[in-house]
């Protein structure tokens, strides 16, 4: 297997993969010939029949090189379009209730709706608290706290709680009239996730301190142009986004392709363990953020079929600084707030509920953030038109984020994790197109291109180059830059250290790669009482200047609350291009020659 690429980067590597695919392709054997045949005679058979079915037309190519060709097609083709217009829409959530309950960061306020009908009594209202339980144990199990808190009409109300259950009920007869939960995201004592000085002055100075991942399940590129009109236009106007028109799936449903962007790994090498074992231990993107300092948030609805539970077992140590699993596993068991199979929570479609937790976590001030949220509430089983019900409540979203301090400091990535795998449309040619390009934005900030210009070139051109959720993964790699600057201070201090009054000090220019190279457990060496420490092993290629050197090094992380440059150690760096001319004020220093460009060069 080629090695991915971050997206921000053209190597070798990328051109190497897309010209092996394209031998592969057009390697003649006798299989092919009889595959070949066998479609050609299907075609024939096909076009000579009566049906009115016939192929979509292409529109466009999205991917159009010697090495990969996929085409475009128009969202409402004539050969589904009416089997779309057949589809019926999402009805809204209209439950009815004699409470409304606003809330407001982490103030809440009840309020009496009038206008309910059939109202029984004088309601009174409380709420207790909504808790993870057996923690190391399950990923399952909650349990609700025993203190009850009621409140009063019209009266804001503070809540200190992270997740709450709220009941409200007859005093005469004890009968619930209403019941809700809520999410507040409360502070949280970090022990290995220690905020740091540049954390606390990354708003006031062009740089990326935070990671947002927005994904929307079984959502293709040309559903989403459907449906999600309105969020097109948002992204392309006023965001500038780049969408990734050549990104495909790289397994059946949501489990291999997330597990490709947030691992980098492949199902076949965790299958063995997954049925049996929990998960905690694969290395999750997260872990490396939140070791350099990151507050962490997994924002998943529908517990039933999460992404790390579905036939899994999950995580038996809570993954994030805020996981919001254990109150959806409460209002999964709640018959009294799911409506319409758990599209809403009361009044609320989820995604609204998942979007509120995600815009407070934002609003925290001094923080560093890595935050992915996975819906799939409205779009996992269909129809394909529920999707439309997504767009004004992401659109309220995107406007809010673009006018927050958050925009300046962030990149997001907006996308799905495959098509829609069900449904009249599947039955169709485009259905199974549709299934395998779902759609994929980068949303950068507005002075990155202006800082970045090389990267942004590569990132457009990738955009239409064949790519997968490997290379995504990649690219978060990739913005883990602490690696590269501990590799150019490494260099400057301890390769050179010998002979730094003839080199010059080099500085880091730019990243070109960044891949995972392996993760090591904590334990005790076989047959010996060596303990061994948990580390990440990282390999990262970057330029430095001056003399524009080729570099790739193998960085070492740990855990811990100790400075970055302490948590990270160098194991090796390499030279990648040909530096003569520039060391010759060395002499017989061959170690040192490949790293020294001399002062005497310097203007």
């Amino acid at each position: 297997m080629v090695r991915p690429v971050s997206l921000l980067c053209i190597t070798r590597a990328r051109t190497q993969r897309l010209k092996a695919m394209c031998k592969k392709v057009r390697k003649v054997t006798p299989k092919n010939i009889v595959v070949v045949f066998f479609t050609l005679c299907g075609a024939w058979f096909y076009f000579r029949s009566d049906s009115p079915l016939r192929l979509p037309k292409i529109t466009a190519w999205l991917v159009n090189s010697s090495s990969c060709a996929i085409p475009d097609y128009d969202p409402w083709d004539e050969s589904i379009a009416q089997i779309i217009l057949n589809e019926k829409r999402f009805g809204g959530c209209r439950q009815q209730s004699p409470i409304e309950i606003r809330q407001d960061g982490n103030v809440l306020l009840f309020l009496k709706n009038k206008t309910a009908k059939n109202q029984q009594c004088e309601p009174e209202c409380c709420f207790r608290s909504v808790l993870r339980a057996d923690e190391g144990h399950s990923d399952d199990k909650y349990q609700f706290g025993t203190k009850h808190t009621c409140l009063k009409w019209d009266q804001p109300f503070s809540v200190k709680d992270e997740f709450i259950h709220v009941r409200c009920f007859c005093p005469h007869n004890n009968a619930t009239v209403h019941e809700d939960f809520r999410a507040f995201v409360t502070p949280k004592n970090f022990a290995q996730s220690p905020v740091s000085s540049s954390a606390k002055a990354s708003k006031n100075r062009n740089e990326i301190s935070n990671i947002y991942l927005i994904g929307i399940d079984s959502v293709s590129r040309l559903n989403f142009k459907r449906f999600l009109p309105k969020i097109e236009r948002l992204l392309s106007d006023q965001f500038n986004g780049i969408s990734m028109l050549g990104l495909n799936k790289i397994g059946l449903n949501t489990f291999p392709n997330m597990l490709a962007l947030l691992t980098g790994l492949r199902i076949d090498q965790v299958r063995l363990s997954l049925g049996t074992e929990p998960i905690d231990d694969l290395p999750f993107i997260w872990k490396e953020f939140s070791k350099l300092g990151y507050t962490t948030m997994f924002n998943e609805d529908l517990p039933e079929i999460a992404t790390f539970n579905y036939k899994k077992q999950g995580f038996h140590n809570t993954p994030t600084d805020y996981y919001l699993r254990p109150l959806y596993r409460a209002i999964e068991d709640s018959s009294y707030v799911k409506s319409r199979q758990t599209l809403c929570i009361k009044k609320r479609p989820q995604i609204d509920f998942q979007l509120q937790w995600l815009q407070d976590f934002m609003t925290q001030v001094n923080t560093r953030q890595f935050a992915l949220l996975f819906s799939s509430a409205m779009s996992h089983e269909g129809p394909l038109t529920y999707v439309s019900e997504l767009e004004d409540h992401l659109h309220k979203f995107l406007i809010w984020y673009k006018d927050t301090e958050r925009y300046n400091s962030s990149i997001v990535l907006f996308f799905s994790d495959h098509g829609m795998r069900f449904g009249p449309v599947m039955r169709t040619e485009l259905g199974g197109y549709e299934s395998r390009m779902p759609f994929f934005y980068v949303l950068l900030p507005p002075w990155y291109a202006m800082r970045y210009p090389q990267r942004v070139r590569h990132l457009r051109a990738n955009a239409r180059r064949l790519t997968t959720f490997f290379d995504a993964h990649a690219t978060l790699r990739h913005l883990l830059a602490g690696a590269a600057a501990a590799a150019v201070q490494h260099i400057n201090m301890v390769k050179l250290e010998a002979v730094r009054s003839q080199c010059a000090q080099l500085s880091l220019l730019s990243v070109t790669g960044a891949f995972h190279r392996l993760s090591q457990p904590q334990g005790v060496v076989k047959d010996t009482a060596y303990q061994v420490q948990a580390f990440e092993e990282n390999v990262v290629q970057f330029v430095t200047t001056p003399g524009l050197g080729e570099f790739e090094a193998t960085v070492r992380s740990r855990g811990g609350s100790a400075p970055l440059e302490e948590l990270l150690s160098v194991v090796d760096v390499s030279r990648l291009n040909v530096y003569r001319g520039q060391s010759d004020c060395l002499k017989q220093r061959f170690d040192e020659m490949r790293f020294c460009y001399c002062q005497n060069m310097v203007q």
